[in-house]
């Protein structure tokens, strides 16, 4: 794709991937692009598809000026939003000067001018968002190309469908994490407890995930188009270059140490939990626990009706 490597890799404990300029203000002009990759979608996805994943990522960087066209047109339209949404001390103080005893006053017309002004603003706030809800929408087709050309249409639908399981599985996961801390205890690798949920889904259930998924469309105010649209929209028949169905966790040196950095992170600092080694237990044991506890509480079902 004749592309420099990315500045920066970040690894963080979501079912996603992005890539976005470095902080502050030269960077919004110089050519530091940071990727950020999900470990929880690496756990549940092979290396074809997380490679997939990574040159839909490549694609976006190869879309300088789009991402900055983008993320002008973003930025103004958070500005109409705020201006049009939230009153000031002008406002507030032509309301107060206001009487409606006295008919039609000085302040008054101020402030029918005033919201007039809004309405004005609301407007191009709703036309900015269009523009760029368009934008973000044919930035992610033309981004899912090089996936496409990398690992072929077949893996790029399947890991469309992937992604959406992932989530369910994270969902799940968390919610058995919240049960869990009520004891104190929490998997020490929560990346590899999201695949291990993941797998455990049963058939009927990733079959109404991929259901769902296809069922979803996309509205012209999203800024991502449905994975119905984007799988409609890839290319046929399109064979991809790149071919591997082992773990994508293979890629890492060490994936289950780096997991384990993220997942203490992700519970200290996301989650607030202020968690101590002590309260961290091996995934095997933590889903036997879970697995034990899911049976004690079938049979209390059956016993009491």
């Amino acid at each position: 794709m004749g592309l420099s490597p990315p500045t920066r890799v970040i690894v963080t404990n979501e079912v996603n991937a992005y890539a976005s300029f470095g902080s502050g203000f030269r960077a919004f002009f110089g050519n530091r692009i940071e990727l950020m990759i999900g470990l929880p979608l690496v756990a549940c996805m092979n290396v074809s598809q997380i490679g997939g994943v990574i040159a839909h990522e490549y694609g976006h960087f190869s879309q300088r000026i789009g991402m900055r066209i983008s993320y002008l047109i973003l930025c103004l339209t958070a500005w109409l939003n705020r201006m049009a949404y939230s009153y000031d001390r002008w406002d507030l103080w032509i309301l107060s000067k206001s009487n409606p005893e006295r008919g039609l006053d000085l302040p008054r017309i101020f402030f029918w001018i005033s919201n007039l002004y809004r309405f004005v603003l609301k407007c191009a706030a709703r036309l900015a968002g269009a523009i760029s809800a368009a934008t973000c929408q044919q930035m992610e087709h033309d981004a899912d190309i090089s996936s496409i050309d990398f690992s072929g249409s077949d893996d790029f639908a399947r890991a469309s469908i992937r992604i959406s399981e992932a989530s369910c599985a994270f969902r799940v996961a968390l919610a058995n994490c919240r049960a869990f801390w009520v004891d104190r205890r929490l998997p020490e690798n929560f990346p590899g407890f999201v695949a291990a949920t993941l797998e455990d889904f049963p058939p009927e259930a990733i079959a109404e995930i991929e259901e769902v998924t296809l069922a979803k469309k996309s509205a012209w105010y999203d800024s991502y188009p449905s994975d119905t649209a984007r799988i409609a929209k890839a290319k046929r028949g399109a064979e991809g270059i790149f071919h591997v169905n082992e773990p994508a966790t293979c890629l890492f040196d060490d994936f289950e140490r780096l997991a384990q950095h993220v997942t203490h992170n992700y519970y200290d600092i996301d989650l607030d939990l202020h968690v101590h080694h002590e309260n961290l237990v091996e995934n095997s044991q933590f889903i036997q626990e879970k697995k034990q506890r899911a049976s004690e509480r079938k049979l209390s079902d059956r016993f009491y009706g």
